[in-house]
């Protein structure tokens, strides 16, 4: 297990020993009203104006397409600090072009009592002047306005939390294409039920806009007596740690963040060849034993079809969550002959599925889930 991986696994520990020590009742009561009002300090604020337009399109789920804006994800991982909440994460795709990016010191709002930026001296638009002097770094300064809604009786009912998300993002001049769509992440804590998000982006001049509705829900660990259930299983392309944890919500291009980790996700599922395939996932209501120890049999295998490629030996986890890499090595058989032999070949490119079998121990309950990728 290397540094980053086992640091993973440390603070995944930690998560999951907070998570047992503070199921007492006088933790509970403190979780009650964590969950009353999560995120209490968080500066919530959706203007008349977009508020009305997200009404407007609801009932029809039809979006304002100022700024096309999409929601095409959604991923869930257990809250660490009340019980009864989930740290949604929800991806968005936005074309760079829709969102106004300028070079950086230009779409950067003005500051009281700055300076005026000093005068350069112009130089021709040659190709000799564009090879030599390098391009800015491209922003982007825009409101992102998130309502959450609890469906009930699959009718959009109450308003369960309102978030004001201003964004401020910054692309690297070598990473910079007007017609790139970018996929980006914002996460909110709610308690596990059905929801509606009403989604609004707006340009800082208010001149342009775009709304988006998305129906999700996460799982109430509560109701998961004599069952388990997993967080969707999400295939990295990079997990690293932050120095504290996020105190607002954030939108964030490429990557989201849950505790103190940064989690790059591996969106296309494509993975090199010769490269393991980096997993990470929860599993929901499993039960420990009396020493706060779990014993969930994980049966890994990789499907090309419905031909197991690759499969891989029954391993027992004591905690409830997995966080590894998948070698991706294939054992085939060689006959020459009378003379058959075997060997260990780096998994051919194509599409494959992996499959988890995962058997609580000491409950009984098992589930089955599965993630698609692709070797290139």
């Amino acid at each position: 297990m290397n540094r980053k991986r086992l640091m993973v696994a440390v603070l995944l520990a930690a998560f999951v020993l907070t998570a047992l020590v503070g199921a007492g009742p006088a933790q509970q009561q403190k979780d009650s009203k964590a969950q009353a009002q999560p995120q209490e300090k968080e500066k919530v604020f959706i203007p008349k104006d977009v508020k009305a337009i997200l009404e407007q399109g609801q009932a029809a789920r039809q979006g304002l397409p100022g700024i096309p804006v999409t929601v095409t994800n959604h991923l869930f991982f257990p809250y660490y600090r009340a019980q009864g909440l989930m740290h949604d994460v929800f991806e968005l795709k936005i074309k760079n072009a829709d969102l106004g990016f300028a070079p950086a010191a230009a779409a950067a709002p003005a500051v009281a009592g700055a300076k005026p930026a000093e005068k350069k001296e112009e130089k021709k638009e040659t190709t000799e002047a564009f090879e030599s002097v390098p391009a800015a770094d491209m922003q982007a300064v825009f409101d992102l306005f998130l309502q959450f809604r609890a469906i009930e009786n699959n009718v959009p009912g109450k308003v369960v939390k309102e978030v004001y998300v201003p964004t401020d993002i910054v692309i690297p001049a070598a990473e910079y294409k007007p017609e790139n769509v970018e996929d980006y992440f914002v996460a909110y804590d709610l308690p596990a039920g059905n929801y509606l998000l009403s989604l609004a982006v707006r340009a800082m001049d208010q001149k342009k806009m775009g709304t988006t509705y998305f129906e999700f829900s996460s799982p109430d660990m509560s109701k998961m007596e004599g069952k388990i259930e997993t967080t969707p299983i999400v295939i990295t392309k990079d997990v690293g740690q932050m120095q504290i944890q996020e105190t607002r919500t954030v939108l964030h291009r490429g990557y989201f963040t849950y505790l103190v980790l940064k989690i790059t996700p591996n969106i296309a599922g494509s993975i090199p060849l010769k490269s393991p395939l980096d997993i990470l996932y929860f599993i929901l209501g499993a039960k420990p034993n009396d020493q706060n120890k779990f014993t969930l049999e994980t049966s890994f295998e990789v499907k090309q079809g419905d031909k197991v490629v690759v499969p891989y030996a029954p391993t027992v986890y004591d905690a409830p969550y997995v966080s590894l890499p998948l070698p991706l090595k294939q054992t085939v058989k060689i006959t020459s002959g009378t003379t058959v032999k075997t060997e260990t070949r780096d998994l051919a490119a194509g599409k494959y599925t992996l499959s988890a079998k995962i058997t609580d121990k000491i409950s009984g309950a098992t589930i089955t889930k599965s993630v698609e990728f692709e070797v290139f």
